[in-house]
């Protein structure tokens, strides 16, 4: 592929979904770009609720100077969350230097949670967790 002729990193681009495959247990959605299919995992909502549409980024390039696609995690996030609403997580880290932990979802998203000063969550503890607020990608919680 010519340089002239890549798109932007992080480049957003809205797929039908062309089809889709199970590979090592994981859903994939296929789509079709410039006649070349490319394969995007599915987050686990996806499973049962299949999009007809992926809204997608360019993420980089492989070595052959093809794109390499992820969904959009700014446009699955109002689909999955909704500020002041409370939602179950898990944690990941123990409490970093930067005074919070990474807490993953169901869909293996990850985000921090600041919890207070004295507070201690254990690896793998599940915590409910408040959305106070959604960035793009980011997400501002806190533990209830």
């Amino acid at each position: 592929m010519e340089t002239s002729e890549k798109n932007e990193k992080f480049e957003k681009f809205t797929f039908p979904v062309r089809g889709s495959k199970v590979a090592g247990g994981n859903l994939y959605f296929q789509i079709n770009y410039k006649g070349q299919e490319y394969d995007i995992k599915a987050f686990q909502f996806q499973r049962t609720k299949r999009p007809s549409k992926l809204q997608c980024i360019i993420k980089e390039y492989n070595q052959a100077g093809f794109p390499v696609f992820m969904q959009d995690i700014a446009a699955v996030l109002p689909q999955l969350y909704t500020i002041g609403e409370e939602y179950e997580f898990r944690v990941k880290t123990p409490l970093t230097t930067g005074w919070y932990h990474e807490v993953m979802d169901p869909n293996g998203l990850v985000f921090r949670v600041y919890p207070g000063r004295n507070e201690r969550l254990s690896i793998n503890e599940r915590v409910k967790c408040r959305v106070k607020s959604i960035n793009l990608v980011r997400m501002d919680l806190e533990l209830v």
